[in-house]
């Protein structure tokens, strides 16, 4: 009977743990994420990996895919921040080009628009937000957080 009392406990005991970790360890993924690539979205892959290699890793792997969509449309974003002193911040042109399927060019003049940020070795992995400054501007890019 006592070793019986002894497995419930430390199994309730586990099962509370489990319950209680950080909830910030796990992805968001909002309701957007279902619908399917945008031609810009799908564009703006193939301009960062590459057509064979976007096929391959990107469009041909459900998560990829899924986690892509998720930083193109809710984890990036530019802003304008006016009055404030920037230049703490890293620029965009310390960031590295991602060139591991192709080689990338930077771009001369920023299109806040149309700019893509697969291009970039940004921190899309990261717990902690990324900002970094457009050259020379009162542009920040935002990477938030997929923990969010």
């Amino acid at each position: 009977m006592k070793r019986i009392l002894i497995v419930l406990v430390f199994t309730i005991s586990s099962h509370n743990v489990l319950l209680s970790q950080d909830s910030s360890k796990f992805v968001k993924y909002p309701d957007n994420i279902d619908n399917p690539l945008t031609t810009e979205e799908k564009g703006m892959i193939i301009d960062a990996y590459g057509e064979q290699a976007a096929n391959k890793y990107i469009f041909n792997i459900p998560q990829r895919l899924k986690n892509t969509k998720h930083i193109l449309r809710n984890r990036f974003e530019i802003v304008e921040i006016k009055n404030k002193d920037l230049s703490k911040l890293k620029k965009l042109s310390d960031v590295p080009l991602f060139n591991v399927y192709k080689k990338n060019k930077r771009d001369k003049v920023v299109d806040i628009k149309n700019f893509n940020p697969l291009k970039y070795q940004f921190h899309f992995y990261s717990k902690e937000a990324e900002y970094v400054r457009i050259d020379d501007t009162s542009y920040v890019i935002i990477i938030k957080s997929q923990f969010q």
